[in-house]
């Protein structure tokens, strides 16, 4: 099974099968990990364990989205915290549901995400809770005063209503033990806030879901919510054209420097030739096979001049998928996805041709090799890739 296969079904069944358990089941760390350990060495492998060699990247870069820089495969661990926090959205929002009054239970990962999502409009004040809930405009109140937080019992924390705590201000009964410094200093500022705070007994409270425009929960902007804060990245070029799964798998490693050349393996202490065996001037690397060797180039050349784009030529770039990134936005955003295709199937053309002359010792001119990948343009459209549309950019 190829790779892309492989990928498909980590998807469709090693993947599938868990999620659907971790709608209801918080799943123990140890758990997850056996998942993940025998997700990864089917992908690597395609057995059940694989060894460190075999992995070509981190599993958490490959689960993350792809537009962060991952394979698009489900965290289990994140994606178990997504959907269940959808238990805890429902019983602070569906007032009719007959199990609204159980002790629903969650990890405090569960609890802190919704508490985090959740945006409380103050209306009666008799849903909304007075210790958990971001009711003020500064926030929470386990964020503004955590230490006069840790001085309330568990079950006032889970119980106590805002119209409650703040008639004959009662919040100030909750608070046990006695204050030291730092806590007296965020009673006071506790007290300031709160003294401005009022009920509108006509209105109900009312919550909003701060991932959704709609402001309801969903499952699928939560679980990309609990990415916030990766570094980003421009996945559009690889998984949005229309080249066939396998190339876009293989560009993907490309963007990553995941590909095996010279460099990569001279880095593990693996046999590797000393020179890129296209030009036999510098050190093979995936970057100088796309776009620095001057021999690949002459393909560039003649395609992107036949194209009508010679201003997109690379020269001198450092990364081709920075290269690519950059090519794309000097075209029309109709002509951009075909620009995207055309790359694919330039790179793909050029990595098979030298790992031809590389396994095979067998090596062909720059003119054949414009040929083949011409004919397997003409297969990419008989299998509705449309690539001979992109052709009078």
């Amino acid at each position: 099974m190829s790779s892309i296969g492989r990928v498909t079904m980590v998807q469709a069944v090693l993947s599938a099968i868990p999620i659907y358990l971790l709608i209801s089941v918080d799943a123990p760390k140890w758990v997850i990990k056996g998942i993940d350990k025998i997700q990864r060495g089917f992908l690597w492998a395609g057995k059940v364990q694989a060894n460190g060699g075999c992995c070509r990247i981190a599993w958490s870069r490959v689960c993350a989205p792809k537009n962060y820089g991952g394979l698009g495969l489900p965290n289990l661990e994140l994606m178990g915290i997504a959907l269940r926090s959808r238990w805890t959205w429902l019983q602070r929002t569906s007032l009719g549901k007959p199990w609204k009054g159980l002790d629903i239970p969650g990890s405090q990962k569960e609890k802190s995400f919704v508490a985090a999502s959740t945006v409380c409009q103050l209306g009666d004040g008799q849903t909304i809770l007075f210790w958990e809930d971001s009711w003020l405009q500064e926030g929470c109140i386990r964020s503004i005063a955590p230490n006069i937080y840790d001085r309330v019992s568990p079950c006032m924390r889970r119980h106590r209503t805002v119209a409650e705590a703040l008639t004959d201000r009662r919040w100030i009964k909750d608070i046990a033990g006695a204050l030291g410094i730092q806590a007296i200093l965020e009673y006071l500022k506790l007290w300031s806030l709160l003294h401005l705070a009022t009920c509108i007994p006509t209105t109900p409270d009312s919550f909003s879901w701060k991932w959704e425009s709609s402001g309801q929960y969903i499952s699928r902007s939560s679980y990309k919510a609990l990415f916030f804060g990766r570094i980003s990245f421009l996945s559009t070029p690889i998984w949005k054209s229309l080249a066939p799964p396998r190339c876009r798998f293989f560009l993907w490693l490309v963007a990553i420097n995941r590909c095996w050349t010279a460099d990569r393996l001279r880095s593990q202490g693996l046999p590797h030739l000393d020179r890129c065996v296209l030009c036999d001037q510098k050190e093979e690397s995936i970057d100088h096979i796309l776009v620095g060797c001057p021999e690949s180039r002459q393909l560039w050349w003649w395609t992107l001049r036949a194209l009508g784009i010679p201003d997109c030529l690379p020269i001198n770039e450092p990364s081709f998928h920075l290269w690519l990134c950059g090519s794309r936005m000097k075209l029309r955003e109709q002509h951009r996805w075909g620009f995207d295709t055309i790359t694919t199937l330039m790179a793909w053309s050029i990595w098979k041709e030298q790992n031809n002359r590389i396994f095979n010792q067998q090596s062909k001119s720059w003119i054949e090799v414009a040929k083949a990948m011409v004919e397997e343009a003409v297969l990419w459209k008989s299998t509705n890739a449309g690539v001979p549309s992109i052709l009078p950019l």
